[in-house]
């Protein structure tokens, strides 16, 4: 206790030491005799001390908009964006502003002094010794760069325009070096061109123009088709011609006609449809918004920074850290209408693996294009901020390199390091295990003893692929920052996107799409009372031991062990998956008729519809709201939820309108190329 109290009195008087130095180091950081290979830069920071020292508005601006030392910095407010709006607005004759946001490292400059290491180490919950924050640029970090960012500190500096990164991190560096030798530690900074900005007025590429264009044109065409929707159907009725109504409205407009779009959403489903799966759908993509915010919470500013791993360690939250996991329940939703569906169509001899294939892939790769042409070329035109290049630039450029592996579904194999969307990893696993699965399901339903055998033996190989990629790599097994970036990066590449390792939840969905639809045809024997009560005590028992045992790889404290991290990749998608198959059986046999009524509850259900428009478009409100952000937030959990509930409701929204011009006339249109005979 008492050295708690003695670190918390070295760290107050550190502090102090700190706020002392604070005029000088703000009266310091422009230094022109530094700046000796760049004549403009000397000459405009000479102007600007003048102008300082004659209470020059428009210098003081400049001076006013860098940061300061922040109060806080025990509780993790470790990130200051000074005043992004006011640096680049502020002009004097030639003299611009520009805003640079710098890296700043603290270390003890006497190691054998461990206080000040404490202190340091207390600041940044220890991360930074496990956390990349030196040389953190798009050249040495996934893109993007989705890694907890706890332990870097930032500062934004207003310099004149002309000055250059190198420029402004000399001159900054001399100011934290007086800083750091005051207070007995080694400070020093880190500007990379990516984090400085101006303003521009860059005109519009020919590829944003094309954009536009194009998106004018689909919302005229969806006007006019609506318009004249009603005339054309009017005249029909009066002169009993359905020719024109066939070739004109059918095929060329009626795709694009808001109310008819609009209502493909609303409508009842049949009463034949699985509706269960409407609900389970619909609850798995907020839980994608969500790991989605949660990971934008990893690297946005907070003034109490520390609260986010304090949560870890509690079980309350625990639904939050592991959101990410609704990525398998999609996976096991898309194995068993892929099995259900392709047996079906063996039972009726209308299966066609091409025309199944190429139905598929048309009806997501036209919504995947557009999003992506959005992505590469008008989005960064429509905002700006301190991050606005780590949040949204570097998507345009991750797209322009590389759209051609999303359109090819390998996008989570090939360069998976430097994904354009970074959510559509999935699609490329879900589209390779669509290709793959009808060699199970064919055995299923052409020689059942021997399939189901097979089916034993792939599903036992698929939980040990991600066991041996844990003892080959030592990747962390889910996300979370008590694990090095390293750990996390191998997490990512090798056990998120990799598509082996998703194979358990897709062969579970498969199981579960053979019983269905044995169920569904009448095949299947009565479930006597026994097994049904066994079903339910296993499913709950299976689901929490994957959260018990999770929750232990989360907390902060955990020891990586890595036999217990074997076990624990290689089951606990088996284990969550098989509750939600239990859940989905449970509803369709009849053997939960409440909780049936309420996932298929008519909300749900259009949220299920417009779930892959919500799945493609929702990172383009996370990315514009992270690049917008202009100053610290304070993190609890109705903040939180809060801002989820604000950028779910903007995401719905955004996905309403892409539904509406998008998907639903290019479903339309696939639609009517591959009839099935």
């Amino acid at each position: 206790m008492r050295r708690v109290h003695a670190l918390l009195i070295v760290a107050l008087f550190f502090l102090i030491g700190l706020k002392n130095t604070q005029s000088e180091y703000l009266s310091h950081y422009i230094r022109p005799d530094l700046l000796t290979e760049n004549a403009a830069c000397r000459s405009e920071s000479e102007v600007l001390l003048k102008g300082i020292a004659n209470l020059e508005l428009w210098a003081l601006k400049i001076v006013d908009s860098s940061s300061k030392i922040q109060s806080g910095i025990l509780s993790g407010n470790i990130k200051d964006f000074g005043n992004f709006d006011e640096c680049i607005d502020t002009k004097k004759n030639s003299i611009r502003g520009k805003y640079c946001l710098a890296h700043i490292h603290v270390d003890a400059s006497e190691p054998n002094v461990p206080i000040k290491n404490e202190i340091i180490d207390y600041v940044s919950y220890g991360r930074r010794h496990t956390e990349i924050t030196h040389n953190r640029t798009q050249n040495n970090v996934l893109l993007p760069d989705i890694l907890p960012s706890l332990a870097l500190f930032q500062s934004a500096f207003c310099v004149p325009a002309s000055c250059q990164p190198k420029d402004v991190e000399n001159m900054v560096n001399v100011s934290l070096k007086e800083i750091g030798n005051s207070v007995g530690l080694k400070i020093y900074s880190e500007v990379f061109e990516e984090n400085c900005y101006t303003e521009t007025n860059e005109p519009w590429s020919t590829g944003q123009k094309v954009f536009l264009i194009v998106f004018v044109c689909l919302i005229t065409i969806a006007a006019v088709a609506s318009i004249f929707e009603q005339q054309i159907i009017a005249q029909t009725k009066i002169t009993n011609d359905k020719s024109l109504l066939n070739s004109f409205l059918e095929k060329g407009i009626l795709p694009f006609v808001i109310s008819k779009n609009w209502n493909k959403l609303t409508r009842d489903v049949s009463k034949n449809s699985m509706r269960s799966m409407d609900g389970i759908r619909a609850f798995s993509i907020c839980l994608v918004v969500i790991c989605h915010c949660g990971l934008s919470n990893m690297v946005l500013p907070f003034m109490n920074n520390k609260t986010i791993l304090d949560w870890a360690d509690q079980i309350v939250y625990l639904p939050i850290y592991l959101s990410g996991w609704s990525v398998d329940s999609f996976l096991l939703l898309g194995g068993a209408l892929r099995t259900y569906n392709m047996l079906k169509e063996h039972s009726e001899k209308k299966f066609n693996f091409f025309n199944d294939f190429l139905q598929r892939y048309f009806r997501f790769t036209l919504p995947l294009l557009a999003t992506i042409a959005f992505y590469a070329t008008v989005f960064e035109k429509i905002g700006s901020g301190p991050t606005w290049y780590k949040s949204v630039v570097i998507h345009k450029e991750a797209c322009q390199r590389n759209w051609f592996w999303n359109a090819l579904y390998v996008n989570n194999i090939v360069n998976s390091e430097d994904l354009c969307i970074v959510q559509t990893w999935y699609l490329g696993a879900d589209m390779q295990l669509y290709l793959v699965a009808p060699l199970i399901i064919h055995l299923l339903w052409r020689w059942p003893t021997i399939g189901k055998q097979i089916f034993a033996f792939v599903f036992f190989l698929s939980m040990l692929i991600p066991a041996a990629i844990v003892y080959l790599t030592g990747a962390a097994p889910l996300y979370a920052a008590s694990y090095t970036d390293e750990q996390i990066i191998d997490y990512l590449k090798w056990l998120h996107y990799f598509t082996p390792n998703r194979i358990t939840p897709y062969m579970v969905g498969i199981a579960l799409g053979f019983v269905l639809w044995k169920l569904k045809s009448g095949d299947s024997e009565k479930m006597p009372k026994k097994a049904e009560y066994a079903g339910w005590i296993l499913s709950l028992a299976a689901l929490l031991a994957s959260l018990y045992t999770a929750f232990k790889f989360v907390n902060p404290s955990f020891k990586y062990d890595l036999v217990e991290t074997m076990i624990f990749a290689g089951l606990h998608k088996a284990l969550f998956t098989i509750y939600l198959a239990w859940i989905i059986y449970a509803c369709e046999s009849g053997r939960s008729e409440n909780l049936n009524k309420f996932l298929a509850w008519k909300p749900f259900a259009f949220i299920s519809k417009l779930s892959f428009s919500i799945f493609l478009t929702h990172y383009i409100v996370l990315s514009y709201m992270e690049g917008t952000l202009r100053h610290q937030r304070y993190f609890d959990f109705i903040q939180n939820t809060h801002v989820f509930a604000g950028n779910f409701t903007f995401s719905v929204l955004l996905a309403i309108v892409f539904f509406l011009l998008v998907e639903a006339p290019s479903r339309s249109w696939v639609g009517s190329w591959f009839v099935k005979k």
